[in-house]
């Protein structure tokens, strides 16, 4: 019988190869009529963005394409935009929308630094909302990361945010505002636990897309199939192995053809692409992290030669290994 688990053990294991290297937050009063445009971030920066609204209303579009509909966030809502694509938030559909330079120049802060837009004796409707982006450290090269849909959206129950939300949120509007030592390094920590809690909400919600989009072909799909996901958590327990498509198959219970056809489909690539680039990014942050000698990392990532990793790496990753770490440590 097929193992079906929440795969929270594979989980843990991809959380554990990315980090996050920046976050930057803010807490906004608004008051109607307004209308903020988002330019896109680099997709290999691996920037994401969040919205978390605590009074009032918002919409949301993604402007990855042409008519992208609408999106209503209302007090209690989450969304996190993946990949820092293009978008615009605004009090009402109808409502001008300015590109992010020219609406700051409009905008004022109160004394707990509380972005300020429009005033309490504007009339207009007001909306609270907390705003974050975060940065991960290598995180394009993350078969997580890049398998996140554009956007995840998690609903509040009766104008609050569920239980994870409404605590991790308390505990950010406290330390932004508190000014203690080491408020970033935990405002960071709190932005980390955000992401993660959504990522576990979309493993176990596939509808948390208003949009209807579903995750694009990649990690999060293939572990949802109990037959693929054998074999991605075979592959995750030993890296190194001299894994064949026929091993694979024989770990997911299926033939060779049907294994691959539907590894193929799931992940995006074949199955020992993924390996190569599963190895890659791990040998990436190893690099980043530790101080193994070069031949050690190859050898982690299943190579006998150096000079094998090397080529590996530097047509996956672009640059040579040695160079990867120089660029890393800032050198």
């Amino acid at each position: 019988m097929a193992h079906t688990d929440p795969p929270i053990d594979m989980l843990d294991d991809i959380l554990k190869t990315f980090s996050l290297e920046s976050s930057v937050l803010h807490f906004s009063l608004l008051a109607a009529p307004w209308g903020i445009g988002f330019a896109p971030r680099e997709r290999e920066a691996a920037d994401a963005g969040f919205y978390i609204v605590t009074e009032g209303e918002c919409f949301l579009r993604l402007d990855t394409e042409k008519n992208a509909p609408l999106i209503r966030l209302s007090s209690g809502d989450f969304a996190l935009i993946s990949h820092g694509d293009a978008h615009s938030v605004r009090d009402s559909p109808t409502s001008l929308v300015q590109p992010l330079e020219d609406w700051l120049r409009r905008v004022t802060f109160d004394e707990k630094g509380t972005v300020l837009f429009g005033g309490t004796g504007s009339g207009g409707a007001q909306a609270r909302i907390l705003c974050g982006t975060v940065r991960f450290s290598g995180g394009g090269m993350n078969p997580l990361l890049r398998s996140l849909p554009s956007l995840v959206i998690v609903r509040g129950e009766n104008d609050k945010a569920v239980d994870w939300l409404e605590g991790t949120m308390a505990f950010l509007m406290c330390e932004s505002r508190s000014q203690r030592p080491a408020s970033p390094t935990v405002i960071s920590r709190l932005c980390d636990i955000l992401f993660i809690q959504a990522i576990r909400f979309l493993l176990t919600s596939p509808n948390a897309c208003d949009d209807g989009e579903v995750p694009p072909p990649g990690w999060l799909n293939a572990i949802r199939d109990p037959d693929i996901r054998r074999a991605v958590s075979a592959i995750h327990a030993a890296p190194a192995h001299h894994w064949t498509v026929e091993m694979l198959a024989r770990e997911s219970a299926l033939s060779r053809s049907t294994f691959a056809a539907r590894f193929t489909q799931l992940m995006g690539e074949p199955p020992l692409r993924y390996l190569t680039r599963w190895r890659m990014h791990r040998a990436a942050v190893a690099l980043r992290r530790t101080g193994d000698p070069m031949g050690e990392i190859a050898r982690q990532a299943g190579y006998d030669s150096e000079a094998a990793f090397s080529k590996t790496f530097k047509r996956q990753i672009g640059i040579a290994p040695g160079t990867y770490r120089r660029h890393s440590l800032g050198n």
